[in-house]
C-alpha cells in the first residue's frame, strides 16, 4: 500500500475512534443465546448465519484455541436444536465435536478459558443433556466445581454482584427476581447482549418495566449494528467499547512512533484529550459506564505519558497486586500482558518497575517466548508486548532469546500467527521490530524478516476485509476492528517512513 494512502487511511481510523460506540466482531455465543431468549430480526437469517460459522470439525470458533470453543459451540447447538429438525445435521456435528473435545477440560484450569467459562459451560452442558444428548460431564469436574462455588456466591449477591459477573447473568441469574436494578446507564445488563436478552425474557410479563424494557431492546438493536454484518440479531460479545478502542489503537500508534506525524497529530491529540478526560478515581474502563480495568488504564497512561500528559498515578496503582498488575481484582488468573502495559506506563513516569520486571522474567519460557494469557490468545502478542514495554530494562540474553524465538516462528509465507499467518498477529510482531528499527537495532535477519512480513501484510489485508483471526478473548474470541486496523496501518506506515528508507537503521539486534 503506498505510503501516503496508508497514512490517510490511518488518519481516518484515528478520527473515527469511538464513533457509534466502537466496532467489534460478531459473537456466536451471544448471537445464539439472544436467539434463544429474545430474538431480533428474522430468526431464519440468524440461524443461517450461525450455520455458516460452523467449522469443518463440527465446532464453532477458531480451532487453534480449543478452550475458547466450548461455550460458543454449546450455545449454537442449543439454539439450532431448539429451532427444529432442519438443523439436525449441524446439531449432530456439534455434539460430536463436544464429545471429542471434552478430554481437553481434564486437569487444572488453564489461563486461556473464555470469560465466565466456569459459569457458562457447566450450565449449558446441563441444558443440552436435558434434551437427552447424554454428554459425559466427568471431564468438566474441575471447571464445574469452580463454577458452582462462584454461582452460589453470585446468586446471593443478586444485582449487587460486580458488573463483570453480571456480564454472564444469563447463566447464573435468578430470572424470577429480575428487575430494573440490573440495567446500567445505557440500558443493558453489563454491556452484554446475551445477558440483556435474558433479562428481556425474564421480565416479559412485567408491565411496570415497559420503559426499561424498551431501552434494553434498543440496546440490542444498537449492538447488532456494531458488528457490521448487516443481519439484525447477529450480535457482538460486548458493546460499546469506545475507551478500549481509543486506548489500544493509540497505544499501537504511539509504539509505532506516529503520534506526532503531521497527518495524525491533530486527530490523535483530540482523541488523547478525550481519553484523558475519562479517567476516574479507579482508572478507566472499556467505556465510561463499565467497571474500570487495569489493562485499559495502563495502556491509557502510556499513551498520555507519550503525549506529555501526566495525571495522578493512583488510578493506575489501584490495579497493583503484589508483584504484578491485574485487570480486575479477584480474578482467577493473573495477566502478563496487563503487567507489561503497566510496567511500560510506570517506567515512562520514572517509577520503580523492578518487581514487575522480575515477575515477567519469571514467566518467560526457557525457549524465550511468553505464553498467551487470559485476554489475548496469541503468544506473539504477549511476547512482543513484553519486549516493547521492557525495552532497555530486560536483560540482554532474555531479550535475544525472545527475539530469536519470534524470528524462528515466522511462517514461510512471511506472516506471523499462532497457527497461520494473519494480519493482526503479523502486526504484533512488526510493531516490535519497527520500534527497534527506529533506533538502529535491526540486524540483517530481522530486517529481511520485516520486509517479508510487510509484503505479506500488503498482499493479504485491506481495510474493508474482516481480520483473518480473532485474537482477543471474551466469552469467545473476538476482534476490535478499529484497533486491528490501526495497528496494521501503523506498522505499514512506520516501516515506510522511518525504517525502509534508511539503510543506516540496519545495525545489530
Amino acid at each position: 500500500m503506498p505510503e501516503l494512502q496508508t497514512i490517510t487511511h490511518l488518519q481516518d481510523v484515528v478520527q473515527n475512534l469511538t464513533r457509534d460506540g466502537g466496532l467489534v466482531s460478531p459473537s456466536v455465543y451471544d448471537t445464539a443465546q439472544a436467539l434463544r431468549f429474545w430474538p431480533l430480526g428474522d430468526p431464519q437469517a440468524v440461524l443461517a448465519w450461525l450455520c455458516d460459522q460452523q467449522q469443518p470439525d463440527g465446532g464453532w470458533n477458531d480451532p487453534a484455541v480449543p478452550h475458547v470453543r466450548t461455550a460458543p459451540t454449546l450455545a449454537a447447538v442449543l439454539a439450532l436444536h431448539e429451532h427444529g429438525e432442519r438443523y439436525a445435521e449441524a446439531v449432530a456435528r456439534g455434539v460430536a465435536f463436544l464429545r471429542g473435545h471434552a478430554h481437553t477440560w481434564q486437569g487444572p484450569l488453564r489461563d486461556d478459558i473464555s470469560v465466565g467459562g466456569e459459569l457458562i459451560i457447566p450450565m449449558l452442558l446441563e441444558q443440552l443433556n436435558s434434551y437427552g444428548f447424554g454428554l459425559d460431564l466427568a471431564p468438566y469436574q474441575v471447571l464445574a466445581a469452580h463454577g458452582s462455588k462462584r454461582r452460589n456466591k453470585l446468586r446471593m449477591m443478586g444485582s449487587n454482584a460486580p458488573q463483570t459477573a453480571l456480564h454472564s447473568w444469563e447463566v447464573w441469574g435468578d430470572f424470577a427476581s429480575a428487575d430494573a436494578s440490573l440495567l446500567d446507564a445505557i440500558g443493558s445488563v453489563a454491556h452484554n447482549p446475551a445477558a440483556t436478552a435474558a433479562w428481556l425474557f425474564a421480565t416479559a410479563e412485567r408491565g411496570d418495566l415497559h420503559e426499561q424494557r424498551q431501552r434494553a431492546a434498543r440496546y440490542l438493536q444498537a449492538t447488532s449494528h456494531a458488528t457490521g454484518v448487516g443481519v439484525p440479531g447477529v450480535l457482538p460479545g460486548v458493546w460499546p467499547i469506545p475507551r478500549f478502542e481509543q486506548a489500544f489503537a493509540l497505544y499501537g500508534i504511539f509504539v509505532a512512533g506516529l503520534l506526532d506525524h503531521p497527518q495524525i497529530a491533530q486527530a490523535a491529540a483530540r482523541q488523547i484529550a478525550d481519553l484523558a478526560s475519562a479517567i476516574r478515581p479507579q482508572g478507566i474502563g472499556l467505556n465510561d459506564h463499565f467497571r474500570t480495568d487495569g489493562d485499559d488504564t495502563a495502556a491509557t497512561y502510556a499513551v498520555l505519558a507519550a503525549a506529555g500528559h501526566f495525571p495522578d498515578l493512583d488510578p493506575l496503582y489501584y490495579f497493583a497486586d503484589g508483584d504484578h498488575f491485574c485487570a480486575y481484582h479477584g480474578e482467577l488468573h493473573a495477566s502478563i500482558s496487563v503487567t507489561a502495559h503497566a510496567l511500560h506506563a510506570l517506567h515512562m513516569r520514572g517509577q520503580d518497575v523492578q518487581p514487575l520486571l522480575a515477575y515477567l522474567l519469571a514467566q518467560q519460557q526457557p525457549d524465550g517466548h511468553w505464553l498467551s494469557d487470559k485476554w489475548n490468545r496469541s503468544w506473539i502478542y504477549t511476547t512482543s508486548r513484553i519486549l516493547i514495554a521492557s525495552d532497555g530494562l530486560l536483560p540482554e540474553p532474555a531479550r535475544q532469546r525472545a527475539v530469536r524465538y519470534l524470528l524462528r516462528h515466522q511462517h514461510a509465507d512471511g506472516g506471523w500467527g499462532v497457527d497461520r499467518s494473519n494480519g493482526e498477529e503479523t502486526a504484533y510482531a512488526l510493531l516490535l521490530f519497527c520500534m527497534y528499527g527506529r533506533s538502529g537495532r535491526l540486524d540483517a535477519e530481522s530486517y529481511h524478516a520485516c520486509e517479508r512480513a510487510l509484503a505479506w501484510l500488503d498482499a493479504h489485508t485491506t481495510l474493508e476485509s474482516e481480520p483473518l483471526a480473532h485474537c482477543w478473548i471474551g466469552k469467545e474470541l473476538y476482534s476490535p476492528y478499529r484497533v486491528t486496523q490501526a495497528l496494521q496501518l501503523a506498522v505499514q506506515a512506520a516501516w515506510s517512513l522511518s525504517v525502509q528508507h534508511d539503510s543506516r537503521q540496519v545495525g545489530t539486534c
